[in-house]
């Protein structure tokens, strides 16, 4: 369930990499996906992540995106932007290699 919240997170919110300096400003470096490159539910869906077993799948194959209206507001969370990962988790079948 981490995994998908740092996927998630990571690829829209960005992740602070380091920071450049110029004079007395410091600018935050995030490395993040254009914004064109997560316009739709899709384009999310296409996102990969990292099983227990080290191979990377798309995160549609373990999500299902819903959309729902809702009134227009920002959340953050310690100044930065968040968003809310609602989920049942299930047990996995697992077989042994």
């Amino acid at each position: 369930m981490q995994d998908i919240a740092d996927t998630i997170n990571t690829a829209i919110g960005g992740v602070r990499q380091g920071y450049y300096t110029n004079g007395i400003r410091r600018y935050d470096v995030r490395i993040r996906l254009l914004p064109e490159q997560w316009r739709t539910t899709s384009d999310i869906d296409k996102l990969l992540i990292r099983t227990g077993y080290g191979e990377l799948i798309p995160l549609s194959s373990v999500t299902k995106i819903t959309e729902e209206k809702n009134l227009l507001t920002i959340t953050r969370e310690m100044r930065e932007r968040a968003i809310n990962i609602y989920a049942n988790a299930a047990r996995a079948n697992r077989s042994t290699r």
